[in-house]
């Protein structure tokens, strides 16, 4: 038995109009997309008024510390003659904004536009969504750098009021006669240079001669290298039994005989002493030749007349 499938046939139009939904859809989902938007996710709205949005616009980023949480979905001004603007916010619905908190309007960077931040106060309560948040403007960065960029303009004024001053200086100064000089002055170094590359050129074959010599000293040295190892052994042999002979005590006894021999030479040259006193009292000499006139005499008479002095007798002594 064969079976027979059922085939269902649909109709062309209803193909065409699935196929045009879904291109409207993918349509509709991509410029959202661009414009910053995710229809996937759900949002919460907020409203901000503004006296001055200072170019803020759809599409523009809505930040947390930084981090994008959702974007500016309309600036549209209120129907009540102010000029006020209102700006709706469409932020992550997972982003709990605390009541109290400031949506700030603030430039993106130097050459993008603005963005607001959302500056939370920490409270414990949290606004719903359609409520309305506190907004402000932040100082224009434009303003900020032209109030930074102030003293700087004004210290460039200075300086080149100080440059032009100096500037009609150095044209006053270069004059006819200071460039003649000046040209002058150039001369005069290229004729010195030139007299040194002269003076230079004449040392040249002195300096190679001086290199020469030094290269046969070298060559001598290195020939006499093993006599001169020999000398310098000799050396420290002899150094070595110096050191070991009795010279050095010798010397030392040396030394101190003559200090001593100088010591004595002192003392004799003071007067101290029997030496000394001979040596340097007139007195003590006097007394001395005296003494040894009066021996001489005294000896004299005793060769002369020794029975004053001598009395023997071979048979004992006489009585008188």
């Amino acid at each position: 038995m064969s079976e027979v499938t059922a085939r269902v046939r649909i109709p062309r139009e209803i193909k065409i109009g699935v196929t045009a939904l879904l291109t409207i859809a993918a349509f509709v989902w991509l410029y959202g997309f661009l414009k910053g938007e995710n229809i996937l996710k759900r949002t919460s709205l907020y409203y901000i008024v503004y006296d001055d949005v200072s170019g803020l616009k759809e599409s523009d980023p809505v930040e947390v510390s930084g981090y994008k949480v959702g974007i500016v979905q309309d600036v549209s001004f209120i129907d009540d003659g102010s000029g006020r603007l209102i700006v709706s916010l469409s932020i992550e619905e997972k982003i709990a904004v605390p009541k109290g908190s400031v949506a700030e309007i603030t430039p993106a960077s130097l050459i993008a536009g603005m963005k607001i931040r959302l500056l939370f106060s920490g409270a414990p309560a949290f606004y719903s969504s359609g409520d309305t948040i506190k907004g402000r403007v932040e100082q224009s960065i434009l303003v900020t750098a032209e109030k930074e960029l102030l003293p700087l303009r004004d210290g460039v004024t200075s300086t080149l009021a100080r440059l032009d001053s100096v500037l009609a200086g150095i044209d006053k100064m270069l004059s006819p006669s200071f460039i003649e000089d000046l040209n002058q002055s150039a001369a005069n170094i290229k004729e010195i240079t030139g007299s040194l590359g002269n003076t230079l050129q004449e040392r040249e074959r002195e300096l190679s001669e001086t290199v020469e010599n030094l290269h046969r000293f070298s060559g001598v040295m290195a020939e006499r290298a093993s006599s001169i190892d020999t000398m310098i052994l000799n050396i420290a042999a002899i150094s070595d039994s110096l050191a070991k002979s009795d010279l050095f005590p010798a010397l030392s006894s040396l030394s101190k005989a003559a200090n001593e021999t100088s010591e004595l030479l002192a003392e004799l040259n003071s007067g101290k002493g029997s030496a000394g006193m001979l040596l340097k009292d007139d007195a003590m000499y006097i007394n001395l030749t005296r003494s040894l006139e009066d021996l001489q005499r005294l000896l004299e008479d005793l060769r002369e007349n020794p029975g004053r002095y001598l009395h023997f007798s071979i048979f004992g002594r006489r009585n008188n």
